[in-house]
């Protein structure tokens, strides 16, 4: 059942690419909630999840952007977590 699960998140992550025309907004999402911990990274613990390993979703729309000309910025800003201090 995840097995599916994971092959049809990959088809709806491919198909929101090409209807906007760009993973941009999906690269810096994914990194923001992996900053910010909502996202599991680990790939050995990924395995139990019904979504494909973060990595990997990020790897494919990085893909998706370079065979569609797409620049993606090399450092993204990262979210810090934890207090501020003035």
């Amino acid at each position: 059942m995840a097995m599916l699960s994971r092959k049809q998140e990959r088809a709806a992550d491919l198909f929101s690419w090409t209807l906007i025309g760009r993973s941009g907004p999906f690269i810096t999402a994914m990194r923001k909630l992996t900053d910010l911990n909502l996202i599991v990274f680990d790939k050995k613990a990924e395995w139990r999840y019904m979504h494909p390993p973060t990595a990997d979703r990020i790897a494919a729309a990085e893909r998706f952007a370079k065979a569609h000309d797409e620049i993606i910025a090399a450092l993204e800003p990262r979210v810090e977590t934890g207090s501020m201090s003035n």
